[in-house]
């Protein structure tokens, strides 16, 4: 496993770097929404137009799984092209997550880490900020899951102080 010490958002846009963002949600029959207040996901509400709009049409048609933003995603008639996967961590049930669902995560970028050997994925240590999980419990999933794809990246970033959605780094 790769392990970095560094701002996640460096890699953002750059040519094959496609960062992970954990989001949060509730999905109960069709009445459905998606949390965009906290940590990196408030920090790409304020740097990405129509963030939460593009994540709440994500939990509408995936529901709670991982998938890479790699193609133009049509919303309101506008076409963005986000060099992103979305993550969704949170149980519908008390929004928080759990390892099994972190797990199940890692499953998905790995597979698509191994279908696009190209792409550099920058994976935050997804479940340990709001999700309320410990780095040691997770540790071993991340390690097992990423131990033969040299191209994801567990990004960990030591300095950081975010407030109100904006890095401070």
């Amino acid at each position: 496993m790769n392990e970095i010490d560094a701002n996640i958002w460096k890699f953002y846009g750059k040519k094959n770097c496609r960062i992970v963002i954990p989001l949060s949600g509730k999905s109960r029959g069709v009445a459905k929404t998606v949390y965009c207040s906290r940590g990196l996901a408030a920090q790409a509400n304020h740097k990405i137009p129509s963030f939460d709009k593009v994540a709440y049409r994500f939990l509408t048609d995936y529901g709670y799984c991982f998938r890479l933003l790699d193609l133009t995603y049509k919303l309101t008639g506008k076409k963005y092209a986000l060099p992103l996967g979305l993550a969704f961590i949170a149980s519908p049930r008390d929004n928080r997550a759990s390892a099994k669902l972190v797990f199940d995560l890692l499953t998905g970028i790995k597979y698509y880490a191994e279908k696009f050997p190209s792409y550099k994925f920058y994976v935050p240590r997804l479940g340990c900020g709001h999700g309320g999980l410990q780095w040691q419990e997770l540790r071993p999933y991340f390690e097992r899951s990423f131990e033969y794809t040299p191209n994801v990246y567990v990004v960990h970033n030591s300095k950081r102080v975010v407030k109100r959605g904006r890095i401070n780094a």
